[in-house]
Parts: structure tokens; C-alpha cells; sequence
């Protein structure tokens, strides 16, 4: 290799005068999938309230991408973490689940919830 091409592979800026990367917490990258947990079932919880008609999973996922209220990384498994974000909805009585046929289920939204938090105001 040449003067010339030596140079030109050479970095102008020594490697020790790069800045150091300061180190990742671990607890940090343990809390963001709770965040977006949390994120999906605001969003679905949102997409229940657009409507006052039984919503699938699909539905649900086309308010939330119409809205933006939440981005998914992969189209197959979003359908999957919505019936999951769907399932907890249930569990805590935010949600019905008001028929499911094999892979088919619809939600609506649960009245009995709007009921209690406007007694709490």
C-alpha cells in the first residue's frame, strides 16, 4: 500500500480523542417494555372508546394505526400482543369480551368502569 492510500485509510481524528460512551443501565432497558405495555393498552382502551360497537382485534389494530396511538415493530405480532393488551383489559373489567370463535373475538367497551370513575369524581 502507497504514502497516498495509507493516508486516506487513516482516521483524522486520533481514536483517543473520541468521547466515551457512558454505560447503559440495565434497569433502564427493563422498564421500557412495561412502558409500551402500557402505551398498547392506552391505545386500545382508546380504540374501545371510538366506537360503541363489538370491536376484533383487527378493528382495534386499524383505529390504533389510523390514530398513530401506538407503533408496532412487526404486522404478525401485533395482532397478538393487542389480544393480549385486550386480555388484560378484560381481567381488570375495562373491556368485555363479548364472543370468541377460534381466532376470532370481539370487545367492547365496559360500562361499568366509565360508571365507577365518574362516582370517584
Amino acid at each position: 500500500m502507497g504514502a497516498a492510500a495509507q493516508a486516506r485509510t487513516q482516521s483524522v481524528v486520533p481514536e483517543s480523542d473520541y468521547p466515551e460512551q457512558p454505560q447503559r443501565k440495565r434497569s433502564q432497558s427493563r422498564e421500557k417494555p412495561k412502558h409500551r405495555l402500557a402505551n398498547l393498552e392506552r391505545a386500545c382502551r382508546i380504540a374501545l372508546l371510538e366506537t360503541d360497537q363489538p370491536t376484533s382485534v383487527e378493528g382495534i389494530y386499524d383505529r390504533i394505526t389510523k390514530r398513530g396511538s401506538f407503533v408496532f415493530v412487526s404486522y404478525e405480532r401485533a395482532f397478538r400482543a393487542i389480544a393480549l393488551a385486550m386480555a388484560r383489559l378484560v381481567r381488570r373489567g375495562e373491556a368485555i369480551l363479548l364472543f370468541q370463535r377460534g381466532e376470532t373475538r370481539a370487545f367492547k367497551r365496559s360500562n361499568l368502569v366509565r360508571l365507577v370513575r365518574s362516582d370517584r369524581v
